[in-house]
């Protein structure tokens, strides 16, 4: 094989063409030249973009099948990318082939310099208003080298590697809180008049013995047997309540929260390809599945440039008898056209079928199941307008941190990590969800449709623990090593016609219908013998329906970016939305329409019926002065503070109406039990006309 310079002048006009500026260096060299593995040079492509970036009016993702861009399309309007950093090129592209060690090597190397990629507006076609302006600025490179090309995931030597590196991170720097980053990037979402900044942004993967390509299924990436993957990911999230810095990161904007992860995977294994939907349409669809090593963490704390005040859960401990402890078999991202995308979701199976549009009928699965009808459960109507979908199905999570470990540096700077042999338990099992989102027709806001559940379909107390859904705390120190919660347990939550945005008070959501379902054992136990000895003190079920739910998140007022700070409105309400609120069983001592509730039953699943409830449950509520707060030395102590106080009944005043600042004050209604219940027998009515509940949880270390 020949590169010549006639190549180079195709290349030339290419590169010309697209991006108006490119810069090239090739020579007529062979084979055995081409290797940099070998000590060699190879063939670099650079292209440096004009002053005024690259630039392109309008771009258009159709899914397969779907028609012409006039017909249904994701649209991406005045696109524009150009460099910050212009010492670099814009992107340096290098190509080598060779060999290592007699075996055939290619290797493909991209770098970007700091860039941004600023996106105008992200909407549907022939739908007003959009999901916002997006800018993301950072400098990323990228890896693939592969035995026998690019792009071969059948090669039986196992030499694929992929390293994707976003904000210039060294794993060699890992440390508590520390994701070292060298030139970390940011991310902008303007919808508005308002801006959520997320500073800090880096991603990393690195994959050096796997396997990379495509077959009948779609691309594969995939980890040897025992091989670890480093991962990384970190966001500080910032508000702009009057966008005073656009696309900046300034004093006005404050701290939110800082979230990432950090880490290695083993037995990584992901696919991305395209499938049809049962009620038609194709969409981009993948799966990934992966085992945690012990050096993983998820770290979450108070924002800032260099955060000192973190708590990291590592250690964590995949369930025996899980094949893997995070596995998503399918989650797939679809534009849905009017009609599509309502099959939704069965509460109380673990799938819908093909019939009928997503038929969910009969009893449902497990014990505690089979002691209700099943549901539908469909938050998209027939007659809603396009959108955009995102599903998934079947996912799993079958591991639990099992130790906790505080960062506070806000006194001391390089104060060491302090470790408590503490668990926080959430598993999930066989967890489906859909959210649908909707550009709105005024810029500040999109609509949001959700549906998730769930769901323990298993009978056994062994397999409800090891392939159910469990929320508990436990005390892992190798002389306790005991937990306690809630166990086997579903969980739904729906979210009809919801609208999502930003104000200058912060990151809103307000919707007229909301519907959440949790039920479970309350149980606790060894976490060795969880499976055989459970010590079971009730099953608790709790359905909650409301007509209005609002909730806003900001920076909290108090101390410098301290604090989330929270507010919000909720009237508790028997909505009998079709396909939403939860039926009226047909049978048993409950077959009156309950509305939301809360109930409590003696630990035996075939008794779930002879229980305590409050049953029928209205009102209104309003949370103010919300805040979750972590503190440390510089408040004298270490502890995690939840704060609020609860306006009840007639005390409460109904919000405004989304966008809307000024708008006639409205009480609240009183907070009613309109029956307490006994085995299905009326026991009377509760009611609180007013009130106001001060509550303070604070959670720290226990002194011996």
């Amino acid at each position: 094989m020949q590169i010549t310079r006639v190549t180079a002048l195709i290349l030339t006009v290419a590169l010309a063409s697209a991006f108006g500026n490119p810069a090239f260096a090739l020579d007529a060299i062979g084979d055995q030249e081409l290797s940099e593995i070998n000590g060699m040079d190879g063939q670099s492509i650079y292209v440096t973009d004009p002053a005024a970036g690259i630039a392109a009016s309008s771009v258009s993702w159709i899914t397969s099948g779907r028609g012409t861009p006039s017909q249904m399309a994701l649209e991406l309007t005045t696109v524009n990318l150009r460099r910050i950093d212009t010492t670099r090129p814009l992107l340096n592209v290098d190509l080598d082939i060779g060999a290592l060690a007699g075996v055939p090597q290619m290797r493909l190397q991209a770098d970007m310099a700091r860039s941004r990629l600023d996106i105008g507006s992200i909407g549907l076609t022939n739908v007003s208003g959009s999901f916002g302006r997006y800018v993301i600025d950072a400098p990323a490179t990228f890896s693939i080298s592969n035995s026998r090309g690019l792009l071969d995931s059948t090669s039986a030597a196992w030499s694929g590697k992929t390293t994707i590196n976003v904000g210039g991170v060294n794993p060699a720097l890992w440390a508590p809180a520390v994701i070292g980053a060298a030139d970390p990037g940011r991310f902008y979402w303007q919808q508005g008049s308002s801006q959520l900044s997320m500073g800090d942004y880096t991603f990393y993967f690195d994959m050096q013995n796997g396997r990379i390509g495509a077959d009948s299924n779609g691309i594969l990436a995939q980890s040897n047997t025992g091989a670890n993957v480093k991962f990384a990911l970190s966001i500080d999230f910032r508000f702009d309540a009057s966008n005073t810095s656009p696309f900046a990161i300034d004093a006005s904007d404050r701290s939110l929260l800082y979230w990432g992860w950090r880490g290695s995977w083993t037995n990584f294994v992901f696919r991305l390809g395209s499938g049809n939907r049962i009620d038609g349409g194709k969409g981009v669809k993948g799966s990934v599945a992966f085992d945690y090593v012990n050096d993983f963490v998820w770290m979450v704390g108070e924002g800032g440039s260099s955060p000192v005040l973190l708590i990291e859960f590592g250690n964590w401990t995949k369930i025996t008898g899980n094949t893997y402890a995070f596995n998503i078999p399918l989650v797939r991202l679809d534009q849905l056209d009017v009609g599509q995308g309502t099959a939704g979701l069965c509460w109380g199976l673990g799938s819908i079928t093909t019939t009928a549009n997503g038929a969910c009928s009969g009893t449902g699965a497990g014990p505690v199941g089979a002691a209700f009808p099943v549901q539908p459960i469909q938050v998209r109507q027939a007659a809603d307008g396009r959108a955009l979908g995102l599903s998934v199905r079947d996912m799993t999570l079958a591991s639990y941190s099992s130790t906790v470990d505080i960062i506070d540096r806000t006194v001391t700077a390089n104060k060491a990590a302090q470790r408590f042999n503490w668990a926080l338990i959430y598993t999930f099992a066989d967890l489906d969800a859909d959210i649908i989102v909707t550009p709105a027709a005024t810029s500040d806001r999109l609509r949001l449709d959700l549906a998730l559940t769930t769901q323990t379909l298993t009978t056994s107390t062994a397999d409800r623990w090891t392939y159910g859904t469990n929320f508990m705390i436990g005390d892992t120190d190798p002389s306790v090593n005991q937990a306690i919660g809630l166990g086997g347990a579903d969980v739904l939550m729906a979210v009809r016609n919801g609208t999502l945005g930003l104000t200058t008070g912060g990151i809103r959501f307000d919707t007229s219908q909301m519907r959440y379902e949790l039920r479970g054992m309350l149980a606790g136990g060894g976490l060795s013998t969880m499976t055989s000895v459970q010590q079971q003190i009730g099953y608790v079920d709790f359905n909650l329906e409301s007509d209005r739910f609002v909730l806003n998140l900001f920076p909290s007022s108090t101390g410098v970016n301290a604090a989330l700070g929270f507010n919000g409105y909720l009237n508790i309400a028997n909505t009998n939305f079709a396909n939403f609120s939860r039926p009226i069983p047909a049978t048993g001592n409950h077959t009156d329409d309950d509305g939301s509730f809360f109930s409590i039953a003696e630990p035996d699943l075939s008794k779930l019926g002879v229980d305590f409830r409050f049953a029928d449950i209205r009102g209104s509520l309003e949370f103010l002065n919300g805040k979750v707060d972590l503190q440390g030395d510089s408040d004298s102590t270490l502890r995690l503070l939840i704060a609020t106080d609860i306006r009840v009944g007639l005390s409460a005043t109904v919000p405004c109406a989304f966008g809307v600042a000024s708008c006639p004050a409205v009480q609240g209604s009183p907070l009613q039990v309109g029956r307490l219940e006994f085995g299905g027998k009326n026991l009377g009515t509760l009611i609180m006309p007013t009130g106001i509940v001060r509550t303070q949880i604070t959670l720290k270390p226990q002194v011996p």
